[in-house]
């Protein structure tokens, strides 16, 4: 039987030959006395000593009886007397009384329950705290009445009715004094190696842990960030991380940012909140998240300037959020030149409660709330659908409605057409489904190392499934759809996701677009393309090679549309100018190396500084190499001289360095890590033969090879006998031709 941390309790008789000095408590207090437990109703079946010879007197008011542990005893933990808490000792607050109940509780292993309490005019008057496997948990939720009803989760009880406990009152001085202490327990105690899964032991410990555990992670890697604070009782209200990945893929897609602060994820109901963008593969990717204890704008202003500090003091082009007074008064405190948006789907979700039921449940309401919304291109067409909706459905005195056109430059598509990028987020689903996503990973309530080591878990999946797609994208081909070369340039250089889409307008400018009419305006060309839709007007410089289109496909989502590909089609260009290609689409944009403001290289895995130092003059090199390319690739002449002085160059390398390629000996050591002996005294063991392996087992085509060579046939008169069907039988019938067939 394992013991508690000193020596091992001593175990109680059956029949305990004293009873422990109690105090009685005052008169008033006796509604707050333990009410004797149903031990029969219990799911443990705790066992009971229950005397024959006890009397019950029902007019006097009912006593706690003794509960014992399955075998009878009981158990008193031991451990130094100046830990022990006696009656009659004093503290100055409660905290202290609690924080030395714990200690003591955690040295012999149990946990420590808060039990009642009594508060007069804002006034602790006394407490209680208990053995946290005191009383006994109801059976309630953990049995399912029906079959076919979803089965709840099955919890394990952890309370058996032990009475262990401290009571602790204010005297007239105003300080706590225990008045009565109870040591025995009814079952077994911690023993010293489990301690610190004690659930209030882990709790006291749980924020420290954490903290220590990002310190340990900034300390493998200087560019891990993160910041902490806490009040005036110690307790953390604010933490903020974001690890080296993350803020280097915040370094290549900082342009749009969402940010849901709608999820609590830990025992202690602190807000969990994640910055989510958007990588290259149109996959949502993590870029930092904190924990807040309340949501004031307070909270929120700490947490968007701890995200600018980890970030190098790049702010986001534009941040979606739900609406929240708080917030936005934190992101025009913080992020000013920050575009802040407000998530449509939010929204639109309020208005079914917003309305009239007879206008909730009318479709053709919804019918042309969505095309006001979602198909308004421009300011002036949503304005116009708007009023003449609110007119036909006598929406006039709807004040949240009206509130809601006030604020339409903040959550309407139309007011957002110019803006780069901003039609890849419109709502706040991103973080959503990035919330559903760590949701499958981790569980509402957890400790905070027990929701850092599932939450790393969740992100290390996300990361995986990116490693994936950078896979796919390189190493294999998409299919094409046509032969035009535009396409063919989309597929070498765009992520297949991102070529999906842009294949699709390609095709649509091959298939559904047609050039109406030409004008020259100003100096520039003015194409009027048909499609499926409309006709749409596309402007086109032939000498900056910018083109602009009134759908503006190019400006809310990166992507080149159908009308300017056809424009370029009738205009004799093959290739897509370098302005229409985003370094934040292309298949290689995350390999250039990434530093902090500290000099930090962004990676996962920390490396040397002699390396860092490498790594970053090789990005300058290449940078620099691809930026001439850039700028040459107009002139072939200036695209020879380049190639021309690139062969010299790797000409006079040689000749001064002399590099040898290593041999196919060398690599090998390379790879395994060590180098290949010439002299071998050990050699590796063959034709072994232990229990376990045995010659190849005969098979049926090894019966043909037998004899002559050819196989046998099967005699068409053999019978072989079966089981009927009908009489479960094995006969030689079945169930057509059973004698039991009636």
């Amino acid at each position: 039987m394992e013991g508690s941390s000193c020596p091992p309790p001593s175990a109680v008789g059956s029949v305990p030959t004293s009873t422990p000095n109690v105090p009685a408590l005052p008169e008033m207090e006796s509604v707050n006395s333990l009410v004797m437990p149903d031990y029969l109703s219990d799911a443990n079946s705790i066992a009971e000593i229950n005397s024959p010879m006890l009397n019950i007197d029902t007019s006097s008011t009912p006593k706690k009886r003794k509960n014992f542990s399955q075998d009878g005893f009981l158990f008193i933990p031991e451990c130094a007397e100046e830990m022990k808490p006696k009656v009659g000792m004093l503290f100055e607050e409660i905290s202290s009384a609690e924080k030395f109940y714990k200690q003591y509780a955690h040295h012999v292993g149990f946990s420590v329950r808060r039990g009642q309490q009594l508060i007069v005019k804002e006034v602790l008057q006394w407490k209680r705290f208990k053995c946290a496997r005191e009383g006994y948990r109801s059976t309630k939720g953990t049995i399912t009445a029906s079959p076919h009803k979803k089965k709840r989760k099955v919890i394990k009880l952890t309370r058996c009715g032990c009475d262990a406990q401290m009571y602790v009152k204010r005297d007239c001085d105003g300080k706590y004094k225990i008045v009565s202490v109870i040591e025995q327990h009814n079952h077994e105690l911690v023993s010293p190696s489990k301690q610190h899964l004690i659930r209030s032991n882990r709790q006291d410990c749980d924020a420290q842990m954490l903290v220590d555990q990002l310190g340990r992670m900034k300390k493998l890697n200087a560019a891990f960030f993160f910041e902490y604070e806490v009040d005036e009782h110690g307790k953390m209200v604010r933490l903020f991380w974001a690890d080296a990945t993350s803020r280097k893929n915040y370094k290549h897609f900082p342009d749009v940012l969402s940010f849901d602060s709608t999820y609590s994820t830990n025992q202690y109901d602190m807000v969990f909140a994640p910055f989510t963008g958007i990588n290259h593969h149109m996959q949502s990717v993590f870029f930092a998240a904190g924990f807040l204890a309340e949501e004031t704008i307070e909270e929120y202003t700490w947490m968007f300037q701890a995200f600018l500090r980890a970030m190098g003091g790049i702010a986001p082009r534009l941040i979606i959020t739900d609406e929240c007074a708080r917030i936005g008064g934190a992101i025009r405190d913080v992020l000013p030149n920050s575009i802040h948006r407000l998530c449509m789907w939010h929204i639109l979700q309020k208005v079914r409660d917003k309305v009239e039921p007879s206008i909730a449940g009318d479709e053709k309401f919804w019918e042309r709330l969505n095309k006001c919304v979602w198909r308004s291109e421009t300011p002036a067409k949503f304005e116009e659908r708007w009023h003449a909706l609110i007119s036909d459905f006598k929406l006039e005195g709807n004040v949240w409605l009206a509130k809601r056109f006030d604020l339409r430059k903040s959550w309407i598509p139309a007011y957002f057409m110019d803006i780069p990028l901003a039609g890849i987020l419109r709502t706040t689903s991103r973080s959503e489904s990035e919330n559903a996503f760590f949701k499958s990973f981790v569980g509402r309530k957890l400790a905070y190392v027990e929701f850092w080591l599932r939450f790393d878990t969740a992100l290390q999946c996300q990361r995986q499934e990116e490693l994936i797609a950078d896979n796919s994208s390189i190493h294999t081909t998409p299919t094409l759809l046509t032969t035009w070369e535009i396409e063919r340039q989309g597929s070498e250089i765009f992520t297949h996701e991102v070529f999906a889409l842009f294949q699709k307008q390609v095709n649509a400018a091959r298939e559904d677009c047609d050039v109406q009419t030409t004008t020259i305006v100003d100096g520039t060309k003015v194409f009027e393309v048909s499609d499926a839709w409309g006709v749409r007007e596309v402007r086109f410089d032939s000498t900056t090679m910018i083109a602009k289109c009134s759908c503006k496909l190019f400006e809310s989502k990166g992507i080149l549309c159908r009308h300017i590909i056809r424009v370029f089609r009738a205009s004799k260009l093959n290739e897509l100018p370098s302005i229409y290609v985003l370094k934040r689409w292309e298949k290689k944009c995350k390999r250039d190396a990434v530093y902090d403001g500290e000099g930090n290289l962004l990676e996962e895995n920390a490396i040397g500084s002699a390396e860092t130092t490498i790594r970053r003059k090789i990005a300058t090199a290449r940078n620099m190499l691809e930026e001439i390319i850039r700028d040459a690739r107009a002139s072939e002449e200036v695209i020879d001289f380049i190639n021309t002085g690139l062969s010299n160059l790797q000409s006079s390398l040689v000749q001064k360095f002399q590099t040898v390629p290593p041999t196919r000996h060398e690599e090998q050591e390379t790879f395994i890590g060590t180098s290949i002996p010439t002299q071998i005294a050990v050699f590796t063991a063959s034709d072994t033969c232990s229990r376990g392996t045995c010659s190849r087992i005969r098979g049926h085509r090894d019966d043909a090879k037998g004899g002559a060579g050819k196989k046998k046939k099967k005699d068409p008169n053999l019978k072989v006998p079966r089981q009927c069907g009908l009489c479960k039988e094995v006969g030689f019938h079945d169930a057509r031709k059973c004698p039991k067939k009636t």
